[in-house]
């Protein structure tokens, strides 16, 4: 059983005792206010009161729930997450309960593993204003059920998802959850991928309030999900852990407000086209070759400004200012001078992005705002995971080492790098290969479709970028 499963599992085996347990605690009517959780001007954060997770173990925390809210009270904060499950987060009912009558005036979310009517019922009597449904637990009829149950004691509903399918899956329902949830940790392995509420986005309808949920850990990570249009943060365990509540709160409402004021950035701006895919074609050298692959369907092109025979002068990025196209600039360890052009060039319009291709530092990468991702050799020992250069990297598979890496697209390619960015060994004849063993989110192509270095093959280009949509 992967940790979801277990989680839900042992709830389920225990579901008697659970609820009498909880039945004990709550009256036979309700006795505070109900809030509108999501009432709130965007964007906003909730805060999150847990004792433990299975991914980091028990917080040590020492004071009560009703306690620790007030220091996000202190902090700003009206809008809470009480983590009531009992034997893989150490929560309580009671906590929920104390919380809210205490502060009755702000608003409570339940975020528990909830799979039945009786589980609303006995949220809206312990004082919540607000409930999680995980749709990766619960079948349609089932979360179709607890929406309207929670609609008959006005409950809200947060319905969380993580991926496409959770998603279609929750809006194809009649009755549309108040909010849907994007989680950027995977439940089942609790890993961490910025990258998937940002992509996941841009396919929920202005109407439905959306939460990022998850990884918000500072005014960078914050801006990322405010600039893409989330409506509130959802952040636990970075707060939590830290000692001074106000000054992380502080750095996170700076990246809320920062990014919302700031132009859409590159990820709001590429995965604002919906795609399935997308697909990049690198070392444009010519207009007519960017013309053509703008043309063929494209999502952008990548100039190289660093050592390659491909390189172009940064002048040429004046050049191609009329063609409405993504443009990314691929450099490698850029000096002062160069960072400064490349930050001009992205004020300017000239580009949209930078792609470092060298041995610079997740700081740096960060500095751009969410206009600007890594490049990462596939075959190095020790590889550079997706947490460490927010929200993404590109994997290049061409420079691997070792006879296993050398085979084209290989087994280790469909575990290690499927659903990532990737380039390298990419060429018309395989496209189809790669897709259906990585599914990569992204395809970089550059020489794969070239006639000579730097020149494109217009039949090379629309065969790949054919296929890469249509497979």
């Amino acid at each position: 059983m992967d940790i979801l499963d277990k989680i839900v599992d042992k709830r389920k085996k225990g579901y008697s005792f659970i609820l009498d347990k909880e039945r004990s605690c709550i009256g036979d009517k309700r006795i505070v206010p109900i809030v509108d959780f999501f009432g709130q001007k965007a964007p906003f954060i909730i805060g999150e009161y847990k004792k433990a997770s299975p991914s980091v173990g028990n917080f040590g925390l020492k004071m009560s729930a009703s306690r620790y809210i007030s220091k996000y009270r202190s902090a700003g904060i009206c809008r809470f997450s009480v983590l009531t499950e009992q034997d893989f987060f150490n929560g309580s009912l009671n906590d929920l309960i104390t919380s809210k009558r205490k502060f009755s005036r702000c608003g409570f979310l339940r975020k528990d593993f909830l799979f039945t009517p009786d589980d609303v019922r006995i949220s809206y009597l312990a004082g919540a204003d607000a409930i999680l449904l995980i749709a990766g637990i619960l079948d349609d009829t089932t979360l179709r059920i607890m929406i309207a149950q929670a609609k008959k004691f006005k409950l809200q509903t947060l319905c969380e998802v993580h991926t496409m399918d959770e998603l279609d899956r929750v809006l194809a329902l009649k009755n549309k959850p108040a909010a849907i949830g994007i989680n950027s940790r995977n439940l089942r392995d609790f890993s961490i991928n910025y990258n998937v509420p940002l992509r996941l986005k841009p396919f929920i309808p202005n109407k439905i309030k959306t939460v990022f949920e998850s990884g918000i850990k500072d005014a960078f990570t914050a801006s990322l999900a405010s600039n893409s249009g989330f409506d509130a943060v959802l952040v636990g365990t970075s707060i939590v852990k830290d000692k001074d509540i106000n000054e992380r709160v502080g750095l996170i409402k700076k990246g809320l407000r920062e990014g919302r004021s700031a132009q859409k950035n590159f990820f709001t701006k590429l995965y604002a086209r919906r795609s399935k895919r997308f697909i990049k074609i690198c070392g444009i050298t010519n207009i007519e070759d960017a013309q053509t692959a703008k043309r063929y369907g494209a999502d952008c092109i990548g100039m190289i400004l660093a050592s390659s025979p491909r390189r172009v002068d940064p002048d040429f990025l004046i050049e191609l200012e009329k063609i409405k196209i993504l443009k990314i600039a691929v450099v490698k360890d850029p000096d002062t001078s160069q960072i400064e052009q490349l930050r001009h060039a992205l004020k300017t319009g000239l580009i949209d992005c930078v792609q470092f291709h060298g041995s610079e530092t997740p700081g740096l990468v960060e500095s751009f705002k969410g206009n600007a991702y890594k490049v990462v050799t596939a075959g190095k020992k020790k590889l550079a995971k997706d947490k460490d250069y927010v929200p993404v990297i590109l994997y290049d598979l061409a420079k691997c080492t070792g006879s296993k890496c050398r085979k084209d697209i290989s087994e280790r390619y469909k575990t290690e790098f499927h659903g990532k960015w990737v380039a390298g060994m990419i060429n018309p004849d395989n496209i189809g290969k790669v897709i259906r063993k990585i599914e990569p989110e992204l395809i970089d192509v550059c020489s794969g479709i070239e006639s000579r270095p730097g020149i494109k093959n217009k039949l090379f280009m629309r065969k790949l970028i054919h296929g890469a949509i249509n497979e």
